[in-house]
């Protein structure tokens, strides 16, 4: 048998392959970026003679208001002392709605006035379910 003798050309496109290969084997999570937390705007429809700063917004789980007015926030009188919550924003296309943007994994929330009425809203296990949370 005869030796045989490879060109530069053939070397060389070996050797891309090789470093093809070695670089198939590094795991994704090394050039993957990090995903940002999901966030929904969720919108409130004001009742009659009230303002988007009457309504405070308390979410539970690991959900938490990141848009929502923190001035005005407030925490209902009969609830006693604890977590002031964000009031709702205008909306500037509709005086009659408000709206706050939540993220994180939102179990329940309610929209709620300084007197402790509460307008609840579930995810649809809590509601098919029937249960109630203690979200205080």
């Amino acid at each position: 048998m005869g030796e045989r003798r490879f060109s530069k050309k053939n070397r060389f496109v070996s050797f891309l392959l090789a470093i093809a290969m070695v670089l198939t084997l590094l795991p994704i999570g090394a050039v993957q970026a990090k995903a940002e937390e999901a966030a929904v705007k969720l919108y409130f429809e004001l009742p009659e003679g009230t303002t988007v700063t009457d309504w405070g917004v308390n979410v539970w789980n690991s959900a938490h208001v990141i848009d929502g007015d923190t001035e005005h926030a407030f925490r209902p009188e009969k609830w006693g002392e604890g977590v002031k919550y964000p009031t709702l924003l205008a909306d500037q296309k509709n005086e009659k709605w408000g709206y706050v943007t939540i993220s994180g994994t939102i179990d329940g929330l309610a929209f709620v006035d300084q007197k402790g009425t509460e307008y609840k809203c579930w995810n649809s296990e809590i509601a098919k379910g029937g249960y109630e949370a203690d979200h205080r």
